[in-house]
Order: C-alpha cells, then structure tokens, then sequence
C-alpha cells in the first residue's frame, strides 16, 4: 500500500507537494528517471525540498539520507506540543 512508503508517509504528513519533478542521477542519458524531487514552497514548515532516489531501478522511491533528516526535523516541528 502506498501510504506505507516514504512518499506515502510524507504525503501524509504534509499533504501534496507544490511541485513534482522527476530526473536523472548518477546514470548515462537516455535512460529513465531515477529521483523525483517534491518542493513545498508554502509548508507550515518552511521551503521544503525533498529527494526520492529509486536506488533498485524497481520503481520503489525512498528519501535521500539528507531528505529523510529534514522530513523528520520538518514533522517534528508539525507535531502538536502538549502541556505538562
């Protein structure tokens, strides 16, 4: 199921990004896309810009180790504090 993926997980958290776009990293030219980057220019939190590499060339998108750092910095700030 989708919602258990990165890109499920962080469209869930910050809904649909502003802007979706796919590219090539790392491979010769003429070949699929392997990354998609989502860019929230109006986030609660912040510009945001989110990398998904398809390192398996299976279809399955995750976040880069510095995307995923700033997914969770993003949605911790997003969480509702609680009083004590």
């Amino acid at each position: 199921p989708g919602w258990d993926t990165d890109r499920g997980e962080v469209y869930i958290v910050l809904g649909p990004p502003d802007q979706v776009n796919e590219r090539q990293i790392g491979r010769e030219q003429g070949t699929e896309p392997n990354a998609i980057v989502w860019l929230y220019e109006g986030a609660r939190v912040g510009r945001l810009q989110l990398l998904f590499m398809d390192r398996t060339g299976l279809g399955r998108y995750e976040l880069s180790p510095q995307s995923e750092n700033e997914f969770r910095h993003a949605a911790q700030r997003l969480r509702p504090r609680t009083s004590k």
